[in-house]
């Protein structure tokens, strides 16, 4: 007996079979863990390597799902993978203009993460990138 169902059994008349998909849920081995050590998770994270973008270095969680109830806003919901799903994406010059800045002449302070971490604000959290030059 096959373990899969192919797009073509539907037209072929096979009614012997009922196909029911339940509510999107994610389960966590061990959440603490995941939510203390996000750096290793972070390996899993290449969606840019197909793109002509980049990002800063990310030091901050996965900034989606968190729970949307106020007594666990610092709980991920069990309905989908934590992700990086909010960033600030630059194209190849812009990134390489904010990168050469630290290594120049110029005094270039950068800040990126994510905040509202210990407010409940919906399921992603929000993301800032902030730096200031000032010619020496």
């Amino acid at each position: 007996m096959r373990s899969y169902l192919s797009p073509f059994d539907g037209q072929r008349g096979n009614v012997s079979w009922v196909l029911r998909v339940g509510r999107k849920r994610f389960e966590y081995f061990d959440e603490k863990w995941l939510l203390s050590e996000w750096k290793v998770y972070r390996e899993d994270d290449c969606e840019l390597n197909e793109f002509p973008l980049k990002e800063l270095f990310l030091q901050f969680p996965p900034t989606y799902p968190w729970s949307e109830e106020p007594g666990n806003h610092n709980t991920l919901m069990k309905t989908r993978a934590p992700a990086w799903c909010d960033r600030i994406l630059f194209n190849n010059n812009a990134c390489n203009l904010l990168n050469h800045l630290n290594n120049d002449s110029l005094n270039c302070n950068k800040f990126y993460r994510s905040f509202a971490m210990d407010d409940c604000i919906g399921d992603h959290k929000p993301v800032l990138l902030l730096f200031s030059l000032s010619s020496n």
